[in-house]
């Protein structure tokens, strides 16, 4: 063989070697099993949910050690919440900001967690979570709509604000209020009264101003983000609605995923729990202070006058089996 035979014969046997290298490098790539997962939400990244999601990401990456990488897409960048629900289920989507009013569309369970006045106070919600009402929809959401339940944090409570005092239900007759398109939302006030008109969060300021309704509903941090002292007058903590949002896995993803990694992720949303929960009452604690020092006037309402004026709605609303477990819940002590 000549020298220069030698030469080729060496440089292919190489060339063999490097390619081989190739094919074991991206097969060890493969045995890896890395992936890229996205999660979406609703709120900007400074938000308590938005914290919540960056936590997850984090808690993620660095414990998969690398192996899954988390992609947040905040602020409705994939769309509203129904739209992100709705991608999750379906395998579309891998993680997803959900919250109990717009789940009910899909999970007729949850709408036991979004009835006026269906719980006393935070204690008497979670209380229901860790009980009856949780487990059938940690259990059930899986098999019936494709979703794990991965965080859930209580939303706090929703108040109202106006252009006038409402201290009494008679207080809203003929107002009209913005409330989001819940039906059991929507059906309370008008059974108060008020003339409820569902417009989205996005057009509750331009709504205000042009009048096209008087008064809205929502937590205090959400008012103050909304900068709502700007158009109203006075706030009304009738807290008259407490539920719940989460984030959920889509059983796509979750099949997909090995063992070791999915417990990574179901850690991962416990972490982003916690962070949701200390940054929720971090910004509750200090946002009714900060309306008033805005310039809104603070109104006490008679809140027992207005859960005497909702009883019996659940019956309008709940199939009976929910319905019992709506009674168990108020049953609790």
């Amino acid at each position: 063989m000549t020298n220069a035979k030698k030469r080729l014969g060496r440089r292919s046997f190489m060339g063999g070697v490097v390619a081989a290298a190739a094919i074991a490098g991206s097969l060890c790539a493969a045995s890896a099993q890395e992936f890229t997962l996205r999660l979406a939400h609703i709120f900007p990244d400074t938000h308590p949910i938005g914290r919540g999601a960056l936590a997850l990401k984090t808690h993620v990456e660095r414990e998969s050690k690398g192996r899954v990488r988390i992609s947040v897409f905040p602020a409705q960048q994939l769309g509203g919440l129904r739209s992100i629900e709705d991608a999750a289920s379906n395998g579309l989507l891998d993680i997803a900001q959900a919250a109990a009013p717009t789940l009910q569309a899909i999970y007729k369970p949850a709408s036991v967690l979004t009835l006026p006045y269906a719980f006393r106070d935070e204690a008497h919600l979670k209380a229901a979570w860790a009980g009856v009402i949780g487990q059938q929809m940690r259990s059930d959401m899986v098999k019936q709509v494709r979703l794990h339940i991965i965080s859930s944090f209580p939303q706090p409570p929703r108040h109202l604000t106006a252009t006038k005092a409402i201290k009494v239900p008679d207080d809203l007759k003929g107002v009209k209020i913005r409330v989001p398109e819940v039906p059991s939302w929507v059906a309370f006030f008008r059974k108060l009264g008020a003339v409820p008109v569902p417009i989205d969060l996005g057009e509750i300021v331009t709504s205000l101003q042009l009048g096209v309704v008087t008064a809205q509903e929502n937590p205090f941090a959400t008012i103050q983000s909304l900068k709502l002292a700007d158009v109203q007058k006075f706030v009304i903590p009738t807290g008259h609605v407490r539920t719940f949002d989460f984030f959920v896995l889509s059983d796509a993803t979750y099949q997909k995923l090995p063992e070791d990694l999915r417990k990574v992720v179901i850690d991962g949303g416990k972490e982003a729990e916690k962070v949701v929960i200390e940054n929720w009452d971090k910004v509750s604690e200090s946002a009714r202070d900060a309306l008033v020092k805005a310039g809104m006037t603070l109104v006490e309402p008679d809140v027992p006058s207005f859960i005497k004026a909702q009883e019996g709605l659940y019956k309008e609303f709940l199939a009976p089996d929910l319905q019992k477990i709506y009674e168990e819940i108020q049953a609790i002590k």
